[in-house]
């Protein structure tokens, strides 16, 4: 199942609310907001029964007074009900399989995560990061730890090596993931729309006359977006008169060589690039952009002035804890039966490396 996101992704006003501070409850929403303790419950579900007035009165005073829901409520009687499972934490696990244990503070991982922990806290959990390597690597130790602590959900950001297969004791949590990347097992996934974004990219270029657009990526990119991305780049060149039809280079950071006798015998007047390593040599190089030639990455996080895709990581992080938290609250673990795969369109940032 592929669900397709192009919308703001709710978020609201974080209340900070200390550890010693007690947690707010319906009664004290309901007092003083001055409805009964049922009408609380409804509006903070957004039931219907409920006009939309009242609704947004009730919702207005639970987030001045810093209320956040108690996951255990929504989760007491299913876990009531099956004795098999371990107690239940209010945690939710953000596996870290980089190199470096700091992975999750920086770049395209450290917006998955700001999103992810924002979106968490306000449904009432605590997410944390533990880092593989604390485990010499080993998902089945790090199970281990997990289940022991009754962390019951776990979010795999891009794994550090692609077209792997992660070996945790799946049927101890619910899980998802935030990359194309992890074919098996068969995960809930939340991922760039990356053929979106192509065709995003070549939209833009088009509207600023560029006619002979070529397209740069690495292999670890080609590994990492299936093909959408290359995909939507060859329909689009499929359509093109030849002499508009530029054949796409996969390109080695280590080989500019390449890049450099591509660039002479193709003679783009547009790159996308999936990083913008391309765009750095070639101007090394001498070409000057945009006068010569125009370069749109298709990640902005590689530079904030190049015109680029934002490809809206704290997003991704976002509704993959909505995917996460609602597999919990179903009471649901271990490999999902019909996986669903939800694709977050990228958005056009404009930038000096273009026409305007």
């Amino acid at each position: 199942m592929i669900v397709t996101y192009n919308g703001n992704l709710t978020r609201r006003k974080k209340c900070i609310q200390t550890r010693s501070m007690k947690r707010v409850t319906i009664k004290e929403i309901a007092r003083e907001a001055g409805v009964s303790a049922m009408t609380v419950s409804y509006a903070l579900r957004n039931n219907p029964k409920i006009s939309e007035d009242t609704r947004e009165k009730v919702r207005a005073v639970a987030e001045r007074l810093g209320y956040r829901p108690d996951p255990e409520i929504s989760k007491l009687m299913r876990h009531l009900r099956d004795p098999r499972r371990t107690a239940f934490s209010h945690s939710l696990a953000f596996v870290n399989s980089w190199p470096d244990k700091d992975e999750y503070r920086k770049g395209y991982v450290g917006g998955i995560f700001k999103g992810a922990l924002a979106r968490a806290e306000a449904l009432g959990f605590k997410l944390e990061p533990f880092w593989l390597g604390d485990y010499r690597g080993s998902e089945a130790k790090l199970s281990a730890v997990l289940h022991h602590r009754g962390i019951p959900g776990l979010l795999l950001p891009p794994w550090h090596q692609p077209d792997t297969a992660p070996a945790f004791v799946w049927e101890h949590f619910a899980a998802v993931t935030t990359t194309l990347s992890i074919h098996e097992p068969k995960l809930n996934r939340v991922a760039n729309h990356f053929h979106h974004n192509m065709e995003l990219a070549l939209k833009i270029l088009a509207q600023r006359g560029y006619g002979r657009i070529g397209f740069v990526e690495t292999a670890d990119f080609h590994l990492r977006e299936e093909s959408m991305a290359s995909g939507a780049y060859h329909n689009y060149a499929a359509a093109q008169p030849s002499r508009r039809r530029l054949p796409p280079l996969v390109f080695s950071p280590e080989d500019p060589q390449s890049l450099f006798d591509w660039y002479d015998k193709h003679k783009p007047d547009a790159i996308i690039g999936s990083l913008k390593r391309p765009h750095d040599l070639l101007a090394e190089r001498g070409v000057n952009f945009p006068e010569d030639c125009g370069f749109l990455c298709l990640d902005a996080l590689q530079h904030p002035h190049l015109a680029a895709v934002d490809t809206r990581p704290e997003d991704l992080g976002h509704a993959a804890i909505d995917n996460l938290v609602a597999q919990i609250f179903r009471n649901e673990s271990g490999l999902p039966p019909l996986p669903k795969l939800t694709l977050i369109e990228g958005r056009f940032r404009d930038g000096f490396s273009i026409r305007s």
